[in-house]
Protein backbone atom coordinates (compact mmCIF):
# COMPACT_ATOMS: atom_id res chain seq x y z
CA UNK A 1 0.00 0.00 0.00
CA UNK A 2 1.24 3.81 -0.93
CA UNK A 3 0.66 6.93 0.55
CA UNK A 4 1.58 10.26 -0.12
CA UNK A 5 4.37 12.44 1.44
CA UNK A 6 4.49 16.23 0.52
CA UNK A 7 8.13 17.43 1.34
CA UNK A 8 8.18 21.17 1.28
CA UNK A 9 10.85 23.92 1.69
CA UNK A 10 13.36 22.62 -0.86
CA UNK A 11 15.19 25.12 -2.69
CA UNK A 12 15.03 25.87 -6.63
CA UNK A 13 18.69 23.45 -7.47
CA UNK A 14 16.20 20.60 -5.44
CA UNK A 15 14.97 17.82 -7.81
CA UNK A 16 12.47 15.12 -7.56
CA UNK A 17 15.28 12.46 -8.29
CA UNK A 18 17.38 14.02 -5.07
CA UNK A 19 14.04 13.76 -2.53
CA UNK A 20 13.85 10.50 -4.01
CA UNK A 21 17.15 9.51 -3.06
CA UNK A 22 17.11 11.42 0.33
CA UNK A 23 13.55 9.00 0.87
CA UNK A 24 14.81 5.95 0.19
CA UNK A 25 17.61 6.93 2.10
CA UNK A 26 15.44 7.64 5.51
CA UNK A 27 12.69 5.03 4.96
CA UNK A 28 15.09 2.13 4.39
CA UNK A 29 13.14 1.56 1.17
CA UNK A 30 14.69 0.92 -2.38
CA UNK A 31 14.24 4.45 -4.83
CA UNK A 32 12.26 1.99 -6.87
CA UNK A 33 8.92 1.49 -4.85
CA UNK A 34 9.07 5.59 -4.97
CA UNK A 35 7.02 7.65 -7.19
CA UNK A 36 7.70 11.64 -7.73
CA UNK A 37 5.80 14.31 -8.99
CA UNK A 38 7.76 17.25 -9.95
CA UNK A 39 9.02 19.68 -7.77
CA UNK A 40 6.64 22.87 -7.80
CA UNK A 41 7.41 26.55 -6.61
CA UNK A 42 4.76 27.76 -3.71
CA UNK A 43 4.16 31.11 -3.10
CA UNK A 44 7.27 31.99 -0.80
CA UNK A 45 9.62 30.58 -3.61
CA UNK A 46 10.31 27.23 -2.21
CA UNK A 47 9.53 24.06 -3.58
CA UNK A 48 7.62 21.04 -2.21
CA UNK A 49 7.25 18.02 -4.06
CA UNK A 50 4.56 15.00 -3.34
CA UNK A 51 6.24 11.35 -2.90
CA UNK A 52 4.19 8.39 -2.98
CA UNK A 53 5.91 5.41 -0.84
CA UNK A 54 5.29 2.60 0.76
CA UNK A 55 3.53 2.95 4.41
CA UNK A 56 6.78 1.56 6.16
CA UNK A 57 8.87 4.02 5.00
CA UNK A 58 7.05 7.01 5.18
CA UNK A 59 6.16 6.14 8.97
CA UNK A 60 9.94 6.32 9.09
CA UNK A 61 10.56 9.37 6.97
CA UNK A 62 7.68 11.26 8.74
CA UNK A 63 9.00 10.30 12.23
CA UNK A 64 11.96 11.96 11.69
CA UNK A 65 10.21 15.46 10.61
CA UNK A 66 12.37 16.91 8.25
CA UNK A 67 14.64 15.18 5.84
CA UNK A 68 18.15 16.30 4.21
CA UNK A 69 18.03 17.26 0.50
CA UNK A 70 21.27 18.73 -0.83
CA UNK A 71 21.74 21.45 1.77
CA UNK A 72 18.37 21.62 2.95
CA UNK A 73 16.39 20.54 5.67
CA UNK A 74 12.99 20.19 4.50
CA UNK A 75 9.70 19.42 6.40
CA UNK A 76 7.86 16.42 5.45
CA UNK A 77 3.85 15.74 6.25
CA UNK A 78 2.18 12.83 5.59
CA UNK A 79 -1.12 13.73 3.05
CA UNK A 80 -4.49 12.96 3.56
CA UNK A 81 -5.88 10.34 1.43
CA UNK A 82 -7.76 11.14 -1.45
CA UNK A 83 -11.38 10.77 -2.11
CA UNK A 84 -13.05 8.60 -4.64
CA UNK A 85 -13.61 11.07 -7.90
CA UNK A 86 -15.03 10.40 -11.34
CA UNK A 87 -13.17 11.86 -13.92
CA UNK A 88 -15.90 11.73 -16.02
CA UNK A 89 -18.64 13.65 -14.46
CA UNK A 90 -15.81 15.46 -11.58
CA UNK A 91 -18.09 14.48 -9.03
CA UNK A 92 -16.85 12.35 -5.58
CA UNK A 93 -18.08 8.99 -4.37
CA UNK A 94 -17.72 7.10 -7.31
CA UNK A 95 -15.06 6.62 -10.70
CA UNK A 96 -15.95 6.89 -14.07
CA UNK A 97 -16.57 3.03 -14.58
CA UNK A 98 -19.62 3.23 -12.77
CA UNK A 99 -20.90 7.23 -13.12
CA UNK A 100 -24.06 7.84 -12.45
CA UNK A 101 -23.87 10.86 -13.85
CA UNK A 102 -25.41 11.79 -17.64
CA UNK A 103 -23.18 14.31 -17.94
CA UNK A 104 -19.00 14.47 -19.39
CA UNK A 105 -16.91 16.91 -17.97
CA UNK A 106 -13.52 15.37 -18.78
CA UNK A 107 -12.39 18.08 -21.23
CA UNK A 108 -12.83 21.04 -18.11
CA UNK A 109 -10.47 22.72 -16.35
CA UNK A 110 -10.63 21.91 -12.58
CA UNK A 111 -10.43 25.49 -11.58
CA UNK A 112 -13.09 27.59 -13.64
CA UNK A 113 -15.06 24.55 -15.28
CA UNK A 114 -14.16 26.06 -18.77
CA UNK A 115 -13.32 24.06 -21.79
CA UNK A 116 -9.63 24.17 -23.60
CA UNK A 117 -7.23 24.00 -20.85
CA UNK A 118 -6.03 22.30 -17.81
CA UNK A 119 -5.60 23.91 -13.99
CA UNK A 120 -1.95 23.72 -14.49
CA UNK A 121 -1.90 27.06 -16.26
CA UNK A 122 -5.26 28.35 -15.43
CA UNK A 123 -5.31 32.30 -14.27
CA UNK A 124 -8.91 32.41 -14.18
CA UNK A 125 -11.50 33.07 -11.39
CA UNK A 126 -12.39 29.75 -9.73
CA UNK A 127 -15.41 27.97 -10.75
CA UNK A 128 -16.75 24.32 -9.20
CA UNK A 129 -18.80 22.88 -12.13
CA UNK A 130 -20.08 20.34 -9.58
CA UNK A 131 -21.31 22.79 -7.38
CA UNK A 132 -22.78 24.99 -9.81
CA UNK A 133 -25.01 22.03 -11.50
CA UNK A 134 -26.18 21.28 -8.00
CA UNK A 135 -27.56 24.74 -7.51
CA UNK A 136 -24.89 25.75 -4.38
CA UNK A 137 -22.53 28.22 -4.46
CA UNK A 138 -19.63 27.60 -6.53
CA UNK A 139 -16.72 30.19 -5.86
CA UNK A 140 -14.24 27.44 -5.51
CA UNK A 141 -12.13 24.91 -7.39
CA UNK A 142 -13.53 21.28 -8.33
CA UNK A 143 -12.91 18.73 -5.22
CA UNK A 144 -10.98 21.80 -3.02
CA UNK A 145 -12.04 21.84 0.95
CA UNK A 146 -15.18 23.85 0.02
CA UNK A 147 -16.42 21.41 -2.58
CA UNK A 148 -19.53 20.15 -0.96
CA UNK A 149 -22.37 19.49 -3.54
CA UNK A 150 -25.60 17.90 -1.54
CA UNK A 151 -25.29 14.27 -1.68
CA UNK A 152 -27.04 12.34 -4.98
CA UNK A 153 -30.99 12.47 -4.62
CA UNK A 154 -30.93 15.40 -2.66
CA UNK A 155 -30.47 18.74 -5.11
CA UNK A 156 -33.07 20.91 -4.84
CA UNK A 157 -35.82 20.92 -7.44
CA UNK A 158 -34.36 17.35 -8.47
CA UNK A 159 -36.36 14.15 -8.81
CA UNK A 160 -36.94 14.32 -5.05
CA UNK A 161 -38.30 17.56 -5.33
CA UNK A 162 -37.28 20.39 -3.43
CA UNK A 163 -35.09 19.86 -0.32
CA UNK A 164 -36.94 19.40 3.15
CA UNK A 165 -36.16 22.51 4.63
CA UNK A 166 -36.59 24.42 1.85
CA UNK A 167 -38.22 27.62 1.83
CA UNK A 168 -40.65 26.43 -0.68
CA UNK A 169 -44.29 27.43 0.86
CA UNK A 170 -46.65 25.84 -1.23
CA UNK A 171 -48.73 23.38 -0.16
CA UNK A 172 -47.92 20.50 -1.37
CA UNK A 173 -50.44 16.98 -1.89
CA UNK A 174 -48.85 13.71 -0.32
CA UNK A 175 -50.68 10.83 -1.26
CA UNK A 176 -51.42 8.23 1.97
CA UNK A 177 -52.72 4.81 1.15
CA UNK A 178 -56.05 5.61 -0.97
CA UNK A 179 -56.42 9.12 -0.05
CA UNK A 180 -54.54 11.90 -0.60
CA UNK A 181 -54.32 14.94 1.81
CA UNK A 182 -53.12 18.26 1.93
CA UNK A 183 -49.95 19.42 3.99
CA UNK A 184 -49.70 23.30 4.44
CA UNK A 185 -46.04 24.74 5.74
CA UNK A 186 -43.96 21.97 4.42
Amino acid sequence: MMVGLRVSGLDDSATSAEVVTAIAAAGGCPAEQLRAGEVRAGRDGLGSVVIQCPVAAAKKVVDGGRLLVGWVSAQVKLMDARPTRCYRCLALGHLSGQCPEGVDRADLCFRCGQPGHKALGCAAAPRCVVCAAAGVSADHRAGSGACAPPPRGKRKGGRDGPVPGSSSSAPQAVARGAEEVQVVGV
